[in-house]
């Protein structure tokens, strides 16, 4: 949710929003729940669908990630650019990603020699 929230107020408004998380959190770790309203209001969807996700016995926060990075490249037909704008990263991070997630770039019948 922080990664794809636009901050209009920059880092003070990142600071504002951790620091209200840690003061709204009574354990030891901040969850989705901590965070302002407006964030939680503006994800909707997605928070829904990623909590989803983590309720499934055996779901480990490395099979949350692959299965995200998959989403999002199928979605932008594997072009590796796009999904890494979209991400709001470079592409040799996400390359880096999809190395370590073990994350093949499907063949393409057009690209055979």
């Amino acid at each position: 949710v922080l990664m794809a929230h636009d901050f209009p107020g920059n880092i003070r408004e990142l600071e504002n929003i951790i620091e209200y998380a840690v003061v709204v959190c009574k354990n030891s770790l901040v969850g989705l729940e901590h965070l302002p309203d407006y964030l939680r209001e503006r994800a909707g969807g997605d928070l829904n669908r990623l909590s989803k996700g983590a309720e499934q016995p055996g779901f480990s926060l490395h099979d949350m990630e692959r299965g995200l990075l998959y989403e999002m490249l199928e979605k932008n037909h594997w072009n590796r650019k796009a999904t890494a704008a979209q991400m709001g990263i470079h592409p040799t991070t996400l390359w880096r990603k999809m190395k370590r997630l073990n994350i093949e770039t499907p063949e393409r019948e057009s690209q055979s020699r």
